[in-house]
């Protein structure tokens, strides 16, 4: 695929998400620290250094940190971690099977039965939680009558604490076959939802300006409270795991982005490796007829052009959404899941999953 992706187009909009980082004069009285100890620059503030992203990541402490590690060494672990694989990400179709009809959005999250990582659908104002059988969704609980379910989310977005799907004003979580849920007042809408470098998953309202950040803890009498500061994209290496937006297609248009990239409505920022390196990835619905998912690098927000380092074969049908996640089939995976129609009608519904090879 020759198509070049502008970072101007994608990391303006992800840009939106965030205020800007600076010094800020009460941590380095706490600290007893110079703002150079944090940051790039000696004075004012700006980027944060290995040291800023770890004190970002630990809610503004140093506890654990251990001076001269390398970017593994930021994120909590040390230079004696075990080898991984690095380098470029790149995908490999594992799987595919249908969905229900009138299916219009997805996610991936641990709400099946004991936890299981499982697929969450959406049609009409149902939601369902499956796993997967050998070519087809087979129901593992739904959930009826759900307001505002086209912006659903699925997270464990307390560490320790039952998986949850939150909708505008509404927490459910599994309470045993069935599932429960909570008022959810203090969220009145959902744009997407974060996962941090240390595991923390939050979920995040934006409309142009800094992103309203919540936590959410089903097991609580008020599931609802402050999440977890969000820096500008250009500074999420090793603070972001993975990042999935649905901004409304109009804002998409009023940013930029070019018509081929608004028609599925969804777009992610990701660190596959765990090696302190964020990546973006998309659904480019080209004028060529071919529909692929592609993952690019590059500096978000830093005005350059990027070209994709990995494309996926051209998918069959018209792609209604995507996400990113473990793999229902093999949680030891991650990968992107994509929903498509295809038949007459549009009728026909399949989900295809790339696993990162």
């Amino acid at each position: 695929m020759t198509t070049i992706f502008r970072t101007s187009l994608i990391g303006v909009g992800l840009t939106l998400l965030t205020a800007v980082a600076q010094a800020k004069p009460e941590y380095a009285k706490k600290e007893n620290k110079a703002c150079g100890y944090c940051h790039v620059k000696e004075e004012g503030g700006g980027r944060r250094n290995m040291r800023g992203v770890y004190y970002a990541m630990h809610n503004h402490t140093f506890e654990g940190f251990k001076e001269g590690g390398d970017a593994a060494g930021v994120a909590g672990a040390t230079s004696n971690a075990p080898a991984k694989k690095t380098g470029t990400p790149a995908f490999k179709m594992a799987w595919s099977a249908t969905a229900p009809e009138g299916t219009k959005r997805i996610g991936i999250g641990a709400v099946g039965t004991n936890g299981a990582v499982a697929v969450v659908s959406l049609s009409g104002d149902k939601i369902t939680v499956s796993k997967i059988g050998d070519d087809a969704l087979i129901a593992d609980g739904v959930i009826e009558g759900v307001k505002d379910a086209s912006k659903f989310v699925v997270g464990t977005f307390a560490k320790g604490k039952p998986a949850s799907i939150v909708v505008p004003g509404m927490v459910y979580y599994r309470d045993g076959d069935k599932f429960a849920s909570k008022a959810a007042k203090d969220i009145s809408n959902i744009t997407g939802h974060v996962k941090f470098a240390d595991g923390t998953e939050n979920i995040f309202y934006f409309e142009g300006a800094a992103p309203e950040v919540y936590s959410v803890d089903p097991t609580a009498d008020k599931p609802v409270s402050g999440g977890k500061e969000m820096v500008p994209p250009d500074q999420g290496a090793g603070v972001y795991s993975d990042i999935t937006v649905h901004p409304p297609v109009e804002l998409l248009a009023a940013l930029g982005v070019p018509e081929e990239g608004q028609k599925t409505g969804v777009i992610g920022m990701f660190d596959p490796r765990a090696e302190s390196k964020i990546y973006v990835w998309m659904v480019w619905n080209g004028k060529d007829g071919k529909n692929v998912v592609a993952v690019a690098e590059g500096a978000l927000g830093g005005g350059a052009e990027i070209k994709p380092v990995w494309t996926s074969a051209g998918i069959e049908g018209k792609v209604l959404d995507a996400a990113y996640g473990k793999d229902p089939k093999n949680p030891k995976v991650s990968g992107i899941l994509v929903l498509t129609s295809s038949g007459e009608g549009g009728k026909v519904r399949k989900l295809t999953f790339y696993a990162l090879d």
